[in-house]
């Protein structure tokens, strides 16, 4: 396989990683991913841990820079390191399954196009459970890479695709969201605070507090009842529930951030 830059005339795919002290999770992905990939690249924020061993035993391409400036941004320094025509950008805490690596595969194939993104079916195993086949994101992560770019958003980036077209590929993206749910609590909770950091630090106003406890209630509902939660029993429930305590609290906060800026002017 390879692309002028890789020696060959096929188009070629680089897999994109950033990464903070993820060697338990690296240890799971690579394998998945190595096979298909002409070339995986990572992007370190200041790992403590061995990940770098992990990613070396792979061949990874290994870089650093510690100068954290939100997920959007840290992306697009991570893809600007790839050399690959596609791009299949991922999480640590990310790998696809047979199905999903076939279609991947079947799309680096062809040439790359400027008019058309790939959305990976993501399937949360939440504290070790698998939810439901009903409850499943569409989330694009793979791109051509010269074509795209993701914004530059504090937390929740995402792909600036224009008006490309959407495929959804087959196959699953297997999410593992947490090693337990104190971990998982406390995630919601730090991008809580990212969140309503930028969007203090961009004038967005909060709601009326009045309103929260109802915003948190709707995401409940959106997430149990409309995506189907419910299907995955009591860990469905306590997605559900930890989706709406995260709705409440990064509105919360935000209404903290925007009075402490009052407060200072």
């Amino acid at each position: 396989r390879g692309s002028p830059i890789f020696g060959g005339d096929m188009a070629t795919l680089s897999v994109v990683l950033m990464v903070r002290n993820e060697a338990a999770n690296l240890r799971r992905c690579l394998p998945r991913v190595a096979r298909v990939a002409d070339e995986i690249v990572i992007l370190d924020s200041g790992s403590t841990d061995d990940s770098e061993a992990v990613a070396n035993w792979f061949g990874a391409r290994w870089f650093v820079n510690a100068d954290w400036q939100g997920y959007g941004i840290q992306r697009q320094r991570a893809q600007a390191l790839a050399q690959g025509d596609f791009v299949l950008m991922l999480d640590a805490d990310e790998q696809p399954d047979a199905a999903l690596k076939a279609a991947i595969h079947a799309v680096a194939q062809q040439p790359p196009a400027p008019d058309r993104v790939y959305a990976l079916r993501l399937r949360n195993i939440f504290c070790g459970t698998t939810m439901h086949r009903r409850y499943r994101d569409h989330i694009i992560r793979l791109y051509a890479r010269p074509h795209f770019h993701y914004h530059a958003y504090e937390v929740h980036e995402s792909l600036a695709r224009g008006n490309a077209t959407v495929t959804i590929l087959d196959g699953d993206l297997l999410h593992f969201t947490n090693d337990n749910l104190a971990h998982f609590l406390a995630k919601n909770l730090r991008y809580s605070r990212d969140w309503a950091l930028e969007r203090a630090a961009n004038g967005k106003r909060p709601p009326n507090l009045w309103a929260l406890p109802l915003r948190a209630v709707v995401a409940f509902c959106r997430e149990y009842f409309v995506r189907g939660a419910l299907f995955a029993g009591r860990y469905g429930f306590f997605f559900a529930a930890s989706s709406a305590f995260y709705n409440f609290n990064k509105y919360l906060m935000l209404a903290c951030a925007a009075r402490r800026g009052e407060d200072k002017s």
